[in-house]
């Protein structure tokens, strides 16, 4: 049972130290992925990888709609990389966000006038 604390304290040192990520870069990671914990394990229990699911995934988006565009991919993304990365270390057999596309659109920002 691979618990999703450990995993995601392992994938921030990866960042850190292996892929030498910015320090913005981790802390984004790591509050990206701390409210992810926070929604897949609620009360504090210990969540295993596991029973985290396409479902689940869907159900975080829907969550995430009170922010913006911009923000929804970058804490999807996150999620994305924190799963790449446990299935390039072994530690899941089923990716939930393989060939999982990001729906969201950025709008365009207009020219600021003089």
């Amino acid at each position: 049972m691979q618990i999703l604390q450990d995993s995601i304290s392992a994938f921030l040192f990866h960042c850190e130290f292996e892929r030498k990520l910015s320090g913005h870069t981790v802390k984004a990671y790591r509050l990206d992925l701390a409210q992810f914990s926070r929604f897949t394990c609620p009360r504090g229990q210990l969540g295993d990888i596991a029973t985290i699911g396409r479902s689940l995934l869907r159900e975080y988006t829907r969550s995430l709609q009170h922010y913006k565009p911009r923000t929804q991919r970058r804490k999807l993304a996150a999620v994305k990389s924190l799963f790449g990365f446990l299935e390039r270390e072994g530690l899941v057999q089923l990716n939930p966000t393989r060939n999982c596309r990001l729906e969201i659109r950025l709008g365009r920002t207009l020219p600021r006038t003089m």
